[in-house]
This record gives C-alpha cells, structure tokens and sequence, in this order.
C-alpha cells in the first residue's frame, strides 16, 4: 500500500495543516530519516513487510506530529489565560494602589475596570451601560465620582 492508498483508506481530505503533516513524514521517508524508534515498531507490526510499515509508520508519526501540535496549541491559548489574567490582576492591583477601590469592592466587580474605558472597549453608549447597571446585567460601584463596572459584555 503506498502512502496516497493510506490517505484515501483514512477518510475525508485532509486540512491544509494535516496535508503539511502528511507532506513532512512523506519528506522524512523518502529520505531515509525516519524516526528509528517508531519504524521499528512499525516494521515488527506489520511482520517486517516494508510497505505495510510505512502505512504504520505515516499513521503512528501523524498522530505524533498533531498531538505535539494540539499540546503547542492548548499552551499558547492557556499562555493568553494567563496574560489576560495578569493583566486583570494589575487593574485590580492599579484600583487597590490608587485607593480608588477596597478589597470589597473588588471581589464585588470581579474584574474592575472603569466604566469610560469600558465603554470604548466594547463599544456601548453610556445609555445602555446605565440601563445595563440599572437592570443588574452588570455590576458597578461608584468610588469618589468615578464609575467602576465588571469588564464582562452584557446583552
């Protein structure tokens, strides 16, 4: 079985992202370096039969390749968490240092950001934002004239 019978055998057409995948493992078999490990066991599974091996080997190093890709994936966006949380925290710790907000006010607002930077991050008016306030779709606090709300969208 050559390497275009395993893709039609695996299904739907493969991604762009799946095609440069298959395109690199196809690289590193023409070349002759393969991952000596893996085509091994490729080899003894398939009763040291070379082209059945290969079909091993380009399914075992396809789903190597895409989970160290979903794992590099899940960290850059658990890495944006972070900063986003960072960042919130250094509002929150901005809002404490400034003595513009307490400790309570804060765990009350969550995320405490003031309500004109607010309404340019999500683009609401101040009508909706008092109406939202008022509805209780979202929190607020008023400190020494100053608007606080939570940094969340509302509906």
């Amino acid at each position: 079985m050559d390497f275009f019978d395993f893709l039609k055998k695996r299904g739907a057409n493969p991604s762009a992202s799946d095609e440069l995948i298959y395109e690199f493992i196809a690289n590193e078999l023409s070349s002759g370096l393969v991952r000596q490990g893996l085509w091994t066991k490729a080899l003894a599974d398939a009763s040291w039969d070379e082209s059945i091996a290969k079909t091993n080997y380009v399914r075992m190093r396809f789903d190597q390749i895409h989970e160290h890709l979903m794992q590099e994936n899940a960290k850059a966006k658990s890495d944006q968490v972070i900063k986003e949380m960072a960042k919130a925290r250094a509002r929150s710790d901005h809002a404490i240092k400034e003595m513009e907000l307490n400790a309570e006010e804060i765990a009350y607002l969550g995320n405490p950001i003031k309500a004109f930077h607010y309404l340019k991050k999500y683009g609401r008016t101040e009508d909706e934002l008092a109406q939202a306030c008022g509805r209780k779709k979202l929190t607020s606090v008023m400190r020494a004239g100053v608007l606080w709300v939570s940094d969340k969208p509302f509906n």
